[in-house]
């Protein structure tokens, strides 16, 4: 999944004319190497890729970002939560609820094509 957003985002940062940084890290140490490097390269964003390795890492991550003012963008809820910049994602708690909330509704007999909520379904589509 990763690789394939990477690809993605390399190929408009090209046609925008921008340079993108690309950075792994697998550690928490290889996390402040990131942040350092990012630096170094005078990133201006910052994009935290899907991984539960940096959701783990959520804390660190949100506060090397505040340290070197580097705006971020993250793919759940949980980062700004944490006090991070900005999400594209949804709330895992939310999530895992509705999941439950759905489950417990089939087990009672209801059937999945029912599940739909029409106040929800109303919502989504404004």
């Amino acid at each position: 999944m990763a690789e394939l957003d990477t690809r993605d985002m390399q190929a408009a940062a090209s046609t925008l004319g921008k340079k993108l940084v690309v950075v792994e890290a697998a550690t928490k140490d290889d996390i402040s190497k990131a942040f350092a490097h990012i630096v170094e390269q005078r990133g201006g964003a910052l994009v935290v890729q899907t991984d539960p390795f940096f959701l783990g890492q959520r804390d660190q991550i949100v506060a090397l970002a505040a340290h070197h003012t580097v705006p971020a963008i993250y793919y759940l809820r949980n980062y700004p939560v944490a006090g991070g910049l900005v999400s594209y994602g949804t709330s895992l708690s939310d999530a895992m609820r509705l999941v439950g909330n759905y489950t417990g509704r089939i087990l009672k007999g209801e059937k999945p094509s029912d599940l739909v909520d029409k106040q929800t379904s109303r919502r989504n589509m404004a």
